[in-house]
């Protein structure tokens, strides 16, 4: 059995995600509290916010997003943790 002791964040599926569609994302924190899941272009700005200080507990927790009418492009998933950690990690969005 593994047991995670640190804030991990999985990549999305599906990976590339047609625009429209919606994508699964899972991560797992080693406490609970509010955390911020939000999506921003290459060039750094952020172009949603799913989540903004919604509390979650401890574990692994698997949340489904609406990539909505997202342009075609290279995006970066980013998680904020309870404990101050930041994760990262890239979706790829292409035409319908």
């Amino acid at each position: 059995m593994l047991t995670y002791t640190r804030t991990n964040l999985y990549p999305a599926w599906p990976n590339p995600v047609a625009s429209g569609r919606q994508i699964q994302l899972g991560y797992h924190l080693p406490m609970a509290g509010p955390i911020t899941l939000s999506l921003a272009n290459v060039q750094g700005h952020e172009v949603t916010r799913w989540l903004d200080g919604t509390n979650r507990g401890k574990g692994s927790h698997v949340e489904t997003l609406d990539v909505g009418a997202l342009p075609a492009g290279t995006y970066l998933l980013r998680l904020e943790a309870p404990d101050g950690t930041v994760r990262a990690t890239k979706l790829q969005v292409h035409a319908p």
